[in-house]
């Protein structure tokens, strides 16, 4: 039913999943395979700025509860981290600023135009949001780890929970 379950809650549930005894055998190894990822050097790179190598060490610390990163995620959570700062540096270049400014063309006519630096802000948040879901920073993406680790339902509970939340 859950492909997110790990084995072990699949077979403590009844394996309710009918998975085969192969089945069960490739991914009892799968998992231990992702238990061998080393999680030694989860430091900021060098190259994030001071206030993102902050958001890096934040976040680290509080998916450490969870043992979710390892070593290979450094880099996404570090482009994660550094969208943050870049956001935050939009917002404030935005404090007294003018959200529509004047804008010439080439013809020389004057107009009024959104702020640039309101779309460049808009990019940054929407990085943060894809990567955010990524590591279990939103609400909707951590009910979704919860779900995938939480004991597996029959259809009637899944369509009562559907119906009634």
């Amino acid at each position: 039913m859950n492909s997110n379950m790990s084995i072990e809650s699949i077979l403590e549930n009844g394996n309710k999943a009918h998975l085969t005894k192969e089945e069960i055998r490739k991914r009892k190894k799968q998992e231990e395979q992702l238990k061998n990822l080393r999680t030694d050097k989860i430091k900021p790179p060098t190259w994030l700025g001071k206030d993102a190598k902050k958001v890096f060490k934040k976040i680290v610390q509080e998916l450490d509860v969870i043992g979710l990163l390892c070593n290979v995620d450094i880099y996404t959570l570090a482009v994660l981290a550094d969208a943050i700062e870049k956001y935050i540096m939009c917002v404030m270049s935005l404090h007294g600023e003018k959200l529509s400014v004047e804008y010439t063309n080439k013809a020389g006519f004057t107009n009024f135009i959104e702020n640039p630096v309101i779309k460049t802000q808009l990019k940054y948040a929407e990085l943060i949001r894809k990567y955010s879901s990524d590591f279990g920073l939103s609400p909707v993406a951590r009910l979704k780890i919860i779900h995938s680790s939480a004991e597996e339902m029959s259809d009637d509970e899944l369509d009562f929970e559907g119906e009634f939340g």
